[in-house]
């Protein structure tokens, strides 16, 4: 996220609430609530885009008891703009589940989360409140990053404030990292997160919560710690493509055996079906050439192969070299499991004698 930071354009923000301070034309006040009303325009350094003022609704909180009141917006906000905003309204075992909408939205709250706060909220550590709605001031025209950041700055100071929410919001910040940060660092930063939930004192549904989600992360990088979310990225297209090749086959053949048959749609098949061909050729070929010994890249392409090129032989091939990696690594995972149970073994037996010469030490002093 190059560039994008939060900056005040005129004069600092001001957080008011309707604890003892009048309401005024420009920071309207509800009567039926507090409302925490963070004033300033927010900008990006790579553009000039404004965003209105922040209002955070909160009303009927109960911070003792940690609860949470779904509350409805006001009726000149709700014009209908569901794709205009986030909404963060519902308590969980987790802590706070969140509704928003995914794609670019999603990439800018996980990059945002993973960078320092600029804004300068000086005053919210001491503010104990929660929020559950942000309201639709934010619209669906204004520059994502911008939204991101500011959803992430106000998240992330309110992490730091309630220890427990702290995983759960830190959870969801792993989660949307892991989803939308397809590369060795998002990896790395969503175990971050984890171990930091770890940490927190969770209970035991959490902690159970907690190592699933390790063991799904780290099931994403192999032995040598390199990461193959990109490779089951790629896979993953490359299935898709060989599933509409198959369907163009179909088609052109379905073509081929008709009464009259259409020339210029048989030209169209053809014409896609070289295409896709030589972009999975392309792509197969990169694969194979970096990641040859991974059994999953062979019995993909091994499936390319006998599918849509035709070349049983070499596709079998493919599969035999599949086979036999997929038998060395099991061996070496049976090793290090009885190597393993050797030295417990060891461990044991050398625990045993020990415990048989202190007692016929103490047998001996007694006689």
């Amino acid at each position: 996220m190059n560039g994008v930071q939060f900056a005040v354009t005129s004069t600092p923000p001001v957080i008011t609430s309707n604890g003892g301070q009048q309401p005024s034309s420009s920071n309207p006040i509800n009567n039926g609530g507090s409302k925490l009303v963070i004033s300033g325009a927010i900008t990006t350094s790579s553009s000039n885009t404004q965003i209105p003022t922040i209002n955070l609704n909160h009303p009927n909180i109960n911070i003792n008891n940690r609860r949470l009141s779904n509350i409805s917006s006001d009726p000149n906000m709700n014009n209908g703009m569901n794709e205009s905003y986030f909404e963060y309204r519902n308590e969980t075992v987790m802590g706070i589940q969140p509704t928003y909408n995914y794609g670019e939205y999603g990439q800018w709250i996980a990059r945002s989360l993973n960078f320092p706060i600029t804004f300068g909220f000086d005053y919210l550590p001491y503010i104990k409140c929660i929020y559950n709605e942000l309201e639709n001031s934010i619209y669906f025209g204004v520059n994502c990053a911008t939204i991101g950041s500011a959803i992430s700055g106000i998240i992330s100071i309110y992490v730091n404030i309630e220890k427990d929410y702290n995983i759960g919001l830190g959870l969801i910040g792993m989660h949307i990292g892991r989803n939308y940060l397809n590369d060795q660092d998002g990896c790395t930063k969503a175990l971050l997160l984890l171990k930091k939930g770890r940490k927190s004192s969770p209970n035991f549904l959490q902690r159970l919560w907690l190592l699933e989600r390790n063991k799904e992360i780290e099931s994403l990088i192999d032995l040598d710690g390199r990461n193959v979310l990109d490779i089951k990225h790629i896979l993953l297209k490359l299935e898709k493509k060989h599933f509409v090749i198959m369907t163009l086959h179909k088609a052109f053949w379905k073509e081929m055996l008709q009464e009259s048959i259409s020339i210029n749609k048989i030209e169209s098949l053809n014409k896609q079906i070289t295409s896709l061909t030589r972009e999975c050729d392309i792509i197969f070929n990169g694969l194979i050439a970096n990641y040859g010994n991974n059994k999953t890249v062979l019995r993909t392409f091994a499936k390319y192969l006998e599918e849509i090129k035709f070349e049983k032989e070499k596709a079998f091939d493919m599969y035999d070299e599949a086979s036999s990696i997929e038998e060395e690594e099991s061996k070496k995972v049976t090793t290090l499991y009885l190597q393993s149970n050797q030295q417990k073994i060891i461990l044991i037996l050398m625990e045993l004698k020990i415990h048989n010469i202190k007692k016929k030490n103490i047998n001996l002093e007694h006689h």
